[in-house]
């Protein structure tokens, strides 16, 4: 669920989806000037319209009243929303002009996907390695590839690991090894020769290397990117 960069698929939760959104309305509040809405949350709210500040009792339990206290539900992730708004002055060149913007984007307008992959980075799992992503092939084995990597894909040993009753973990087709996922795509007997086939069609294009994770980095090789897309997609 994490972005790819971090290995995951960029799906994001929910739940740094849902904060992501009610953070938009205090970027809606602080960017908006002119707004009729704005004015009546001002004269209910205060100067601030309650945002990073101590609301009464009697109005917390209103729409507004939770809206400002999403600051608190992003407490646990470490985030505090008065330090991302900052007021940017002098703005488009004006030195009467200045404008509220938001520190986790680089145009400084505030983003609902910064805010919540900023949410997910401190609580959903990742790994140093990105998520490799082909758009040539279907989208299923790009994520068939992803679930390789991660070792989640359903062999005999992960069965085994997991308490599934089965037979043996020995691989069914060459019955010699354990059956992982380096084994099914790298060193299961079947798996070399169709590898060596694919290799003699692409001319030695794609190299036999020694794990999952370098059979699919073939991206790298020293071609132009439409060349490289084309070996990778093909490997995968």
């Amino acid at each position: 669920m994490n972005s790819k960069a971090l290995g995951g698929l960029d799906i994001g939760s929910l739940r740094a989806c849902n904060l992501a959104l009610i953070t938009k309305w205090w970027w809606r509040y602080k960017d908006d000037t002119e707004g009729i809405w704005k004015k009546v949350i001002t004269c209910i709210y205060g100067d601030q319209g309650g945002l990073g500040v101590t609301i009464p009792l009697g109005k917390r339990n209103t729409v507004w009243g939770r809206i400002t206290n999403v600051c608190k539900d992003l407490e646990p992730f470490n985030i505090d929303l008065n330090t991302l708004f900052y007021r940017r002055n002098d703005y488009g060149g004006n030195s009467n002009g200045s404008k509220w913007c938001w520190s986790l984007d680089a145009s400084g307008d505030f983003t609902v996907s910064s805010l919540r992959k900023e949410i997910d980075k401190s609580f959903l799992e990742s790994t140093n390695t990105p998520t490799v992503w082909t758009n040539i092939v279907p989208g299923k084995i790009n994520i068939f590839i992803w679930r390789a990597r991660l070792g989640r894909l359903p062999t005999r040993a992960n069965l085994a690991r997991r308490g599934v009753g089965i037979p043996s973990t020995l691989c069914p087709m060459c019955n010699a090894f354990e059956e992982n996922e380096d084994h099914i795509f790298k060193y299961c007997s079947t798996t070399r020769e169709l590898g060596a086939l694919l290799r003699l069609w692409w001319k030695d294009a794609l190299n036999e290397n020694d794990s999952l994770d370098n059979l699919i980095g073939v991206n790298s090789i020293h071609k132009k990117r439409q060349q490289k897309e084309i070996y990778h997609g093909c490997d995968l």
